[in-house]
């Protein structure tokens, strides 16, 4: 396979965006656009070397398989074990037990897999995962095993039309995309057929440059435009692309063509061939596999231990040390890896397999230990810092289904001949899943919960979840009408919900949710209504564990009087029970000390981030609900 220098640069031009995108520069929002470009120049690359070998029958699964070992897995194995130690020593529990699973997923190239369940990529934690960025090669790596076996099937039963078959991949890809995005949006963006055709995409491009060696490609004038063109592609995309681009979706075929492009039309006679071949930016292309696998660990782990984002001129420090990072992961573990006179097969499998159950079992020791909470936290928090954010499992209701949940259903907490009584809410009324639960079997009443994360049970999120949360208002509202609780309590983080609406849509939000308190109130349902809890200016976990706990301060709500308002004269009146949450939350701030310690209770984490509930902060919040409303019940 002739060596083409300029596919280097292209590399160069792709992995560029992508660090500057996880750096958070607004700038390059749609710099994810640059995994795109390395999806098709791989598939150029490896279809290229297949399709030459079988044409000349002396390909050889094994001798492929042992090749992409060599090339991924030396660096990628030694990028998760360096980061190994440091998710020790700065990771909160929770945190390090997400880590560990990560760990072992990508041994067993599934981490797409995972970071599908688990959340989107351009979910706000998501840049704190410093191993997120491996879904690209689990994606990669599941189409290196299935691909040559499908070349193989082809080449003996359908040789003439390999070419129909792969359009065929890419067609039926670009469409299931554009169908999944609009559901399952995390699915679609994590999910190898939904992924998978634009690396195929690069592997139509090598059987058209094998078979037909074309003229068109002579054409000085053709090459310098449509080289140019596919240029401008990529960068549309990196510059205009943003988290709310549906992605992948038709949108997709923007950057993959402008790969395909550059691949096809970039020759010597051309602008972007000398741009390309630039020596720096070519040396570029050359790290671009290391520096992939080390910008995203460097650039998660210190945004996580400084409890802020990254200033413009630190991005650029980190840009260099990642630099730095991937020079030294190219020329000591790259290359000499790769080269079979330096590595030989042995050596390499008994390496590689030796880092794959280190790997494993620290992983899986993660796992087991919940993210080894029994280490000892920094010496400024107390032992029980750890176990005091815990939350418990969310273990689902007693028929199986989810407290917890993305679906607009109940769960049953408990059964029981009395009365019912329902938990409603966001992702802050999860927080009290555990502590509802034994409130609930310890009186023996019949209960139920849906905590569906994001929701504020108004027209503001009704599409959330493919619209499952406009689903969640509908069911409440049915359930008010055919009476089948007597008492609703209601958890939201509703000033919120509200705070990115104009004064009016807020309003609108805010009377929809007191239409229905009314309409339960009138039957003769009881509402206790949690007033949203304070906010904090940064994650308290992180925070207390970088000793910053001075940094954190009260967020101001935008809404909170105009909702507070509405509550107190509009809906107490008629029967609603205001559970001051706010209030309750606050005075515990300022416990036992003369200075309020925002997120801290007594020296114990009440919150566990920005706005959620420790495990210690669920269980003294609703117990102390329980003394005011349930105290002589």
């Amino acid at each position: 396979m002739k060596y083409r220098k300029e596919i280097d640069g292209l590399r160069a031009f792709a992995i560029i965006p992508v660090i500057f995108f996880h750096a958070g520069l607004q700038s390059f929002s749609g710099g994810f656009v640059g995994v795109d470009v390395f999806f098709v120049v791989s598939g150029y690359l490896i279809a290229t070397l297949i399709l030459s070998e079988l044409a000349r029958n002396e390909f050889k699964i094994s001798n492929f398989y042992l090749r992409r070992v060599r090339r991924i897995l030396p660096a990628l194995f030694l990028m998760i074990l360096a980061c190994l130690p440091l998710a020790w020593m700065f990771m909160l529990p929770s945190d390090m037990k997400e880590f560990s699973q990560s760990m072992v997923s990508v041994v067993l190239f599934l981490s797409n897999i995972l970071f599908w369940l688990k959340s989107g990529y351009f979910d706000s934690s998501a840049e704190l995962k410093p191993l997120i960025h491996t879904w690209s090669l689990s994606i990669e790596e599941q189409f290196y095993i299935l691909f040559p076996i499908i070349c193989l099937i082809i080449f003996k039963f359908s040789k003439r039309n390999i070419f129909l078959i792969f359009g065929f991949l890419v067609f039926f890809g670009v469409w299931a995309a554009q169908l999944i995005i609009t559901k399952y949006p995390a699915m679609a963006f994590y999910f190898l057929p939904t992924r998978g055709w634009e690396i195929i995409c690069g592997a139509l491009i090598a059987f058209i440059l094998l078979k037909r060696n074309a003229a068109f490609l002579k054409s000085v004038l053709v090459n310098q435009v449509l080289s140019l063109i596919g240029f401008s592609l990529i960068l549309y995309s990196i510059l205009v692309f943003n988290e709310f681009t549906p992605y992948p979706s038709f949108h997709t075929i923007i950057p993959v063509l402008g790969s395909a492009l550059l691949i096809v039309f970039t020759r010597e006679n051309t602008l972007v061939f000398k741009v390309f071949t630039n020596k720096l930016i070519a040396y570029i292309g050359l790290l671009s596999y290391s520096l992939y696998l080390w910008h995203q660990p460097i650039f998660a782990f210190t945004k996580y231990i400084l409890v802020d984002s990254l200033s413009i001129l630190l991005v650029f420090i980190l840009t260099f040390i990642s630099m730095a990072f991937a020079y030294l992961s190219y020329h000591i573990i790259e290359k000499p890896f790769r080269n079979k006179d330096k590595t030989s097969s042995k050596f390499l499998i008994l390496t590689i397999g030796f880092a794959a159950i280190l790997i494993i079992i620290s992983g899986l020791a993660g796992h087991q230990t919940n993210g080894f909470i029994d280490r000892n936290p920094p010496n400024h928090l107390s032992n029980k810092f750890y176990y005091d954010l815990e939350m418990a499992p969310h273990s689902p209701g007693i028929y199986g289904r989810g407290c917890v949940s993305n679906s607009a259903e109940f769960c049953i907490v408990n059964e029981a001949k009395s009365e019912s009584i329902l938990m409603i809410g966001d992702s802050h009324s999860g927080d009290f899943l555990h502590a509802f639960k034994k409130f609930v079997e310890d009186r023996n009443l019949n209960a139920m919960q849906l905590s569906m994360g994001g929701c504020s049970f108004s027209p503001r999120s009704f599409n959330l979840n493919n619209g499952q949360c406009g689903e969640a208002a509908k069911l409440l509202k049915k359930t008010i009408e055919k009476k089948q609780v007597s008492t609703i309590i209601f958890v939201n983080n509703f000033y919120q919900h509200l705070e990115s609406l104009n004064e009016i849509d807020a309003k609108e939000n805010l009377l929809f949710i007191s239409q229905l308190f009314k309409s339960a109130l009138k039957n003769n349902i009881q509402i206790l209504y949690f007033s949203p809890r304070p906010t904090l200016t940064k994650p308290l976990g992180r925070s207390a564990m970088a000793n910053k706990l001075t940094q954190v301060k009260l967020r101001e709500d935008k809404y909170k009087d105009l909702v507070e308002s509405h509550i107190e004269n509009f809906l107490v009146p008629l029967g609603l029970k205001n559970y001051n949450q706010r209030a309750v939350i606050l005075d515990a701030f300022c416990a036992h000390s003369s200075i309020c310690t925002n997120g801290m209770h007594g020296g114990r984490p009440l919150y566990r981030d920005q706005n959620h509930l420790s495990g210690y902060g669920a269980n003294l919040i609703f117990k102390d609900f329980i003394k005011n409303f349930y105290a002589n019940k």
